[in-house]
């Protein structure tokens, strides 16, 4: 940010760089600033990695395509240059959608007359948090720096997911599933994962015990004429 002074944008992307930077410390991501022996006495033992800030213009999909906000990201640069596999991160892999099953569930929408919901969770990645060996040094990005009395830069630990670390999917995957998990196998819902497509979850709701279980519903019908591949299982 230091180097946009003089633009006439500038206080407008000074205003989006703190409005992120106010989510990595409502988050948590970042330790307080710390030496690197500090950081080297918690256990963590990787190579310091810098973080950035990306501003970006977000439009609208309109025929001028006017803007819509002027967004920034704080990021750490964890290309192959500066993060290595078994020192800064370990497993990468999470669950995409598959096309599949996500053309089965629409067929099933149109068919059985559901509606479908959709949800959005505000700065998800953020609200993940890194498993102890997955915490590494930080560099600050400029201009959010702190320095010791002598000048010097001091560091950060990394507690919470952030973009830019290999791990990122998988560590919001880890922590939106521990809270499906939670809670809803609870009050009267039990959830499981799907054995064939890890990024499906089943919701369904429990019977108490002294309730009776319903019978299950005829299978639907197209034009008076029963569709056999929706029929309950015997």
């Amino acid at each position: 940010m230091p180097d946009a002074k003089g633009r006439i944008d500038y206080e407008v992307w000074v205003a989006a760089d703190k409005k992120e930077w106010d989510r990595i410390l409502k988050y948590k991501v970042l330790s307080p600033p710390m030496t690197l022996a500090q950081i080297r006495a918690e256990g963590i033992t990787a190579r310091p990695v810098s973080m950035r800030v990306l501003l970006n213009v977000k439009r609208n999909p309109d025929e001028k395509g006017s803007v819509s906000k002027f967004k920034a990201r704080a990021i750490v640069q964890g290309h192959a240059a500066m993060m290595k596999k078994g020192e800064h991160y370990w497993e990468t892999f999470s669950a995409a959608p598959n096309t599949t099953t996500t053309l089965i569930l629409q067929c099933l929408v149109v068919q059985l007359g559901y509606s479908r919901l959709a949800a959005d969770v505000n700065v998800a990645y953020l609200n993940g948090r890194l498993e102890k060996r997955e915490q590494i040094p930080i560099i600050p990005p400029k201009g959010k720096e702190h320095r010791d009395k002598d000048g010097n830069i001091l560091l950060h630990a990394l507690r919470g997911n952030v973009y830019g670390i290999p791990q990122a999917s998988l560590v919001w995957q880890r922590c939106r599933e521990k809270f499906i998990m939670d809670v809803f196998n609870s009050d009267g819902w039990r959830s499981w994962k799907a054995h064939y497509d890890p990024g499906l979850l089943i919701f369904e709701p429990t019977v108490a015990n002294d309730e009776q279980p319903t019978d299950p519903p005829p299978p639907p019908t197209l034009q008076g004429r029963q569709q056999p591949w929706l029929a309950p299982p015997l």
